[in-house]
């Protein structure tokens, strides 16, 4: 396609360096996404396996874009920031980098990145709450919310039965009843119609339960 697009500018006295070499700067760069986008996905395989995998020149890659100031593109800083967060999980510093360009309004994303990037924040935030850091409780709710807001939570408008039961669950261990009791509410009718009465009733047992305790002396 190049080939034929330099022939044909060519011919017609219409050839201009300049766009050329931008055009060819974009593919690097479009090529470059695709590459780190991969990467990324191997290196969520490899955090919850005990296989060590192999990506070929990914450091050279990554010297690429920072030679270039590539990294000064927010489509391209985003996926470095998710590799330093997925690597370097013990920097918290690494998660809000990452969650503050997410939030940005720099990126033009569509619904695929922010299911890709919008999962990797969440399964952080989990992980970081399954080690007993309760602060990231309301980072993990922020998420959630995020999630619902721009659909990347959401499966054809639907949420997970599961996923709302466990923001339900995170409001309950924040002892934000008012909270659960807020979503219970305005996510039901987000729930699939032949599940959503029977997550609606388990979830509301457990909030009624959880205000009972609070009422003993």
């Amino acid at each position: 396609m190049i080939y034929e697009l330099c022939q044909f500018e060519s011919t017609t006295n219409r050839f201009d360096h300049s766009n050329f070499n931008s055009l060819i700067e974009n593919l690097d760069i479009s090529h470059l996404i695709k590459k780190l986008h991969h990467y990324i996905e191997l290196l969520t395989i490899e955090s919850i396996s005990s296989s060590s995998i192999h990506f070929p020149l990914i450091k050279e890659s990554i010297d690429l874009i920072y030679s270039k100031k590539w990294d000064e593109i927010p489509e391209i800083s985003i996926y470095l920031k998710a590799i330093k967060l997925i690597k370097n999980s013990e920097d918290e510093n690494n998660f809000f980098a990452f969650k503050e360009l997410m939030n940005s309004n720099s990126l033009n994303w569509g619904l695929n990145e922010f299911q890709f990037f919008g999962k990797i924040a969440l399964n952080y935030c989990i992980k970081k709450i399954n080690q007993f850091h309760a602060e990231f409780y309301v980072e993990t709710l922020h998420l959630y919310n995020h999630g619902v807001i721009h659909k990347w939570l959401l499966e054809n408008g639907k949420m997970n039965g599961v996923t709302y039961k466990n923001i339900i669950s995170l409001c309950i261990r924040m002892k934000e009843i008012e909270q659960a009791e807020y979503y219970l509410e305005s996510y039901k009718p987000l729930i699939n119609e032949d599940i959503s009465e029977s997550y609606y009733q388990f979830n509301k047992a457990r909030i009624h339960k959880e205000k009972q305790e609070y009422k003993k002396p």
